[in-house]
């Protein structure tokens, strides 16, 4: 994770974030553990920065077992690998966004047993090219670690800076 204290110098597709909405989403995160993670960042404008994320916990990745089996045997072999949201909250948290007039900026996953990086699942899952993806890693819960990508059309990914800057701006 890149940290810098001047969010003017960002390459346009950098994800910038405040340190504090950072630090209560990786409490949020390490608290949730082990359970997987999936969610939205949410901005007051379409690709702003975050002033807020929505962690869901409905996991209904079981009822896309077949699905998740053409990505090889570790879905089989570890049978709490991925994460795909039921449609109940699915539909609550896309009217949560909504009635608050905020935007998805970017959206996230928790990986517990290898490293921050984006895999072809994970790009063939992606909702939008609009949407940033940040990966946090939890094989060791006390030291996570971030990365965050773009997936560009094409399936093209792109492992972007993450900007922290404090709030008051």
């Amino acid at each position: 994770m890149t940290a810098q204290d001047f969010p003017g110098r960002a390459v346009p597709g950098d994800v910038r974030m405040a340190r504090p909405l950072l630090h209560r989403f990786m409490t949020a995160t390490q608290r949730a553990f082990p359970a997987k993670q999936f969610g939205y960042f949410l901005a007051t404008r379409p690709g702003g920065a975050p002033v807020e994320f929505v962690l869901m916990a409905d996991n209904v990745r079981d009822t896309w077992s077949d699905r998740f089996s053409h990505y090889g045997r570790y879905f089989e072999d570890h049978a709490d690998a991925g994460f795909v949201g039921s449609p109940q909250e699915t539909y609550r948290v896309q009217r949560y966004i909504r009635e608050r007039g905020l935007h998805a900026v970017g959206v996230f996953h928790s990986h517990r047993r290898h490293p921050a990086l984006l895999t072809s699942v994970d790009a063939d899952l992606h909702p939008s090219p609009d949407l940033w993806h940040l990966i946090v890693m939890l094989r060791n819960p006390r030291y996570p670690q971030v990365r965050a990508f773009r997936v560009e059309p094409g399936q093209r990914i792109r492992e972007v800076d993450m900007i922290t800057y404090e709030e008051a701006r």
